[in-house]
């Protein structure tokens, strides 16, 4: 999740220091073969020697094949590879259907391979489940299913751009404002009601939103008109550090991707960006994990070389060779039937 726009200015602060700056980048090439097994390669190039600690699941173990390369010039970075041969391909599913850990992107492979004699198809899909911890605020509130599918598609118009930042920022705020409400009906103080809060909500959210970096605290006793707020300092403070704790595992998700799959015989249809020969390629950032789920799909057929050549001789035998052999005895009626 980007961090370009937050409903608390002195959140940026704390993220410019527990977060790091640069991303990681991935690269991930599934190549499914025709015997039905497939290989599985991952590349990430990170700033130090170690598996990062991100969202993108990197479920690698003793039977993953893996190395290190170290930066050869100033300036590059780390490139850390891990590959495994996947005798069948439903073993690469159950691979990923293993992870359970909520602070991961959720992967699921579908992989189907279905014979039709002339030809055998294959199906790959693969869906990255929504990553974004901060879900009280729907993104259909501020754009349009089309819009979203724009957004997704790789429209970063300033307008599209606006929207997802009013978004976020509400999305962050209403974590605050809910944390708030639940707060006040445990306190049950005549000095902070909910009704209090509910009423002066927009009068909060300007006033998180227009201040500079400060005491949050303070900024909610103004918004809501009570200094009994500074009362409660410290549970308002947790409250905040639970959203930034939220905040920095959702950044765990910046990178850049890149995921290739490459098919069996001709691709016949997917929704890749790009497809070369028999290889469909998705470029994509960590901002369509926190909208919606990421899916991407692909179907190839291949040629049944023995099949078509077992139907040309049935043909021959079946059709071809009777017919000659009746023209023969029409054009010779004195000919015997063999």
């Amino acid at each position: 999740m980007k961090t370009s726009t937050w409903f608390l200015h002195g959140f940026v602060l704390v993220l410019l220091l527990t977060i790091p700056g640069c991303k990681e980048s991935y690269t991930v090439v599934t190549t499914l073969l025709a015997d039905g097994s497939c290989d599985r390669v991952i590349t990430v190039t990170c700033d130090s020697i170690g598996v990062p600690d991100s969202a993108f699941p990197l479920y690698i173990d003793s039977s993953w094949e893996t190395s290190w390369n170290a930066p050869a010039r100033k300036g590059e970075k780390y490139l850390f590879t891990a590959r495994k041969h996947f005798a069948h391909m439903d073993s690469l599913s159950l691979e990923y259907s293993r992870g359970n850990d909520s602070g991961k992107i959720h992967i699921s492979i579908d992989v189907n391979k279905e014979f039709r004699w002339f030809y055998t198809h294959f199906t790959y899909s693969e869906r990255f489940s929504t990553f974004n911890p901060f879900s009280l605020v729907p993104v259909s509130q501020f754009m349009s299913g089309d819009e979203i599918h724009r957004y997704l598609a790789g429209e970063k118009s300033d307008s599209l751009k606006k929207k997802r930042e009013e978004w976020e920022a509400r999305s962050m705020f209403e974590e605050y404002y809910q944390g708030l409400i639940t707060f006040a009906r445990k306190l049950n103080h005549p000095g902070l009601p909910v009704s209090l809060i509910e009423s002066k909500k927009e009068n909060l959210y300007d006033e998180l939103m227009s201040s500079g970096p400060g005491d949050v605290v303070n900024e909610t006793a103004t918004a809501l008109g009570t200094p009994v707020v500074r009362k409660f300092s410290k549970e308002l403070n947790g409250l905040v550090d639970e959203i930034m704790e939220k905040s920095k595992n959702a950044a765990k998700a910046d990178g850049d991707y890149v995921s290739t799959i490459v098919m069996p015989g001709t691709i016949v249809e997917t929704n890749a960006a790009e497809v070369t020969d028999n290889s469909a390629v998705w470029r994509y950032s960590d901002d369509l994990f926190s909208m919606a789920d990421f899916v991407m799909r692909v179907e190839s057929r291949s040629a049944n070389v023995w099949a078509m050549a077992v139907t040309g001789m049935a043909v021959l035998a079946l059709v071809v060779i009777p017919t000659a052999l009746r023209l023969r005895r029409q054009r010779h009626p004195g000919m015997k039937k063999a």
